[in-house]
C-alpha cells in the first residue's frame, strides 16, 4: 500500500466505521511508527466540512547509517542483524 486517505468527521455506516476509525487513529499518531511511515502529503476540505488527509508511504532511512554501511552489515552477518530486530527468524545461521 503506497497511499492512505483518512478523514475527520463521520466515517460512514456503522459496519465500516469502526475499522476506518481504527485506521485513522493509527496513522494520525496512535502508532508513532505508522504515522512516521505515512506522512501527510496533502489536506483537502470535503463537501461535508470534514478534512481528508492524503498520506504517502515513506519508510525513513536508518539514522546514522549510510546505505553502503547497511548493505555491508546485511552481507556480513544477516542473522545478527535480524536477531536484534526480528523475533524467531528461520533459515539464518
Amino acid at each position: 500500500m503506497d497511499f492512505v486517505v483518512v478523514k475527520t468527521g463521520s466515517q460512514g455506516p456503522p459496519w465500516t466505521a469502526e475499522r476506518l476509525e481504527r485506521i485513522t487513529r493509527a496513522v494520525t499518531g496512535g502508532d508513532p511508527y505508522l504515522a512516521e511511515a505515512f506522512p501527510v502529503v496533502g489536506r483537502y476540505t470535503l463537501p461535508d466540512g470534514s478534512v481528508g488527509s492524503l498520506r504517502r508511504r515513506r519508510i525513513p532511512g536508518l539514522a546514522g547509517w549510510p546505505p553502503a554501511g547497511v548493505a555491508a552489515r546485511l552481507a556480513e552477518a544477516p542473522a545478527a542483524l535480524l536477531r536484534a530486530n526480528v523475533r524467531d527468524p528461520e533459515g539464518y545461521a
